[in-house]
């Protein structure tokens, strides 16, 4: 038996979700997030269940690390668990992640296909950079402490190797280790890799506004399939590095949010179809990836079953309003911070917890009880970065509906 086995329990996943929610009813009370929840509800641009998605999945993505921070302290092992669900609360979230900017931003270029003039490039660079680096360099600031923690507030390397490391980070490539404590990638690279495709997505959407006219977005998906497969027939990482799997991420990830923003532009929404159709739209396929169906991740066929129950939500798809509930929107305002923190939290708390409790002699439901007030601890922490680091230099990033013919059809519920 796998020694990870005893503690993939599906049902420690829907418990602790479940206290998310609750830790989120509680976070929307507060008087800076309850008035922010209210503007939400008033705004008729914004698409609710795609906004509270966010937090969920962040959160799935929290309980994945859960269990690879487990095999990390007892195997000094970090790999996808043995598990169908665990495995996909890796590369489900992320990919739904992908397909929320693609669907956001190609949003935007179908109201507005006209080439940018250079003031407004500056514009959107300069809103892109405010959104994505402040939260990033205040989670390179923690982890830098909890390396220093780890060396005994020492270098172990030369200062100029070091200060190579971390730029490494900044600037989302694979840097390794920091200061030569081991394994001090997953204090955060198992995040950051994912937010580099984001700014590379952003780096060349501003150009792409012809093909956001009708139908002409299949030319940039049959551009993008080429380039992967050469990327992998001729090996082009060797000399890329990772840029040569952009591609791959583009067609795979932001193009099921392309195709999502262009069928509710063109009036093709779920929110028409019966009640019922719409929870089998949604239920079934994720049903299937996470019990039934072995997938590899970030595959096509993942992406077969997780962009209809996505398309389904971009449509107004609320769940018996959960994803329309104040504690889901609360989760969502958050999601950046708890998908970005939750690592380096993770990380330097486990290890703290292990010298007085150890972790290997804790039964898989003490642990997930550990993980759980850690879940919270990350929630809290990250209201108050949103709080204070986010919001201070967010500036009109939310997610809208921008088609205003899709509108209605988008702000429609099940």
């Amino acid at each position: 038996m796998h020694p990870l086995e005893p503690i993939l329990l599906p049902a420690a996943y829907f418990v602790l979700m479940a206290v998310f929610l609750l830790a989120g009813l509680g976070g929307s009370r507060l008087p800076f997030y309850r008035a922010h929840i209210d503007a939400a509800f008033a705004d008729a641009r914004l698409n609710l269940p795609l906004e509270s998605l966010r937090g969920l999945l962040a959160l799935s993505v929290l309980i994945h690390h859960a269990t690879c921070e487990y095999d990390l302290i007892l195997n000094d092992h970090w790999d996808y668990p043995p598990s169908r669900l665990y495995t996909e609360l890796a590369s489900g979230p992320v990919l739904m992640f992908f397909f929320l900017s693609g669907y956001l931003f190609w949003s935007k270029l179908i109201a507005r296909p006209a080439f940018p003039s250079r003031a407004e490039l500056r514009t959107f660079y300069l809103r892109r950079l405010r959104r994505v680096y402040p939260l990033e360099i205040t989670a390179i600031g923690l982890i830098l402490l909890v390396v220093a923690w780890r060396s005994g507030f020492s270098l172990a390397e030369p200062a100029a190797r070091v200060a190579d490391e971390v730029f490494q980070w900044l600037t989302f490539r694979d840097g390794g280790d920091i200061n030569g404590v081991a394994k001090s990638w997953t204090l955060g690279l198992m995040i950051f890799w994912s937010l580099r495709h984001e700014v590379r997505f952003y780096l060349v959407l501003p150009f792409l506004g012809w093909f956001a006219r009708g139908w002409r977005f299949l030319i940039l998906f049959g551009a993008m399939a080429c380039l992967e497969l050469v990327a992998s027939r001729l090996h082009l990482e060797r000399w890329l590095g990772s840029l040569a799997d952009f591609p791959h991420f583009f067609v795979l990830g932001f193009s099921g949010g392309i195709v999502t923003a262009t069928a509710l532009a063109r009036g093709y929404s779920a929110a028409r179809w019966p009640a019922p159709v719409q929870w089998l739209v949604v239920v079934v396929p994720l049903v299937l990836a996470g019990f039934v169906v072995d997938l590899a991740p970030y595959t096509r066929r993942e992406v077969a079953l997780l962009l209809p129950p996505f398309f389904v939500v971009a449509s107004g798809f609320t769940g018996f309003g959960l994803l329309r509930s104040r504690a889901a929107i609360f989760l969502g305002k958050i999601s950046y911070s708890v998908y970005v923190l939750h690592g380096v939290a993770f990380y330097a708390a486990l290890r703290a917890i292990d010298v007085v409790l150890p972790i290997r002699a804790l039964s898989p439901s003490a642990y997930w009880a550990v993980a759980g007030g850690l879940g919270l601890l990350v929630i809290g922490l990250s209201s108050l970065t949103y709080r204070f680091v986010e919001h201070a230099f967010i500036a009109n990033n939310s997610l809208a509906a921008a088609p205003p013919a899709a509108a209605e059809d988008v702000r429609k519920s099940a």
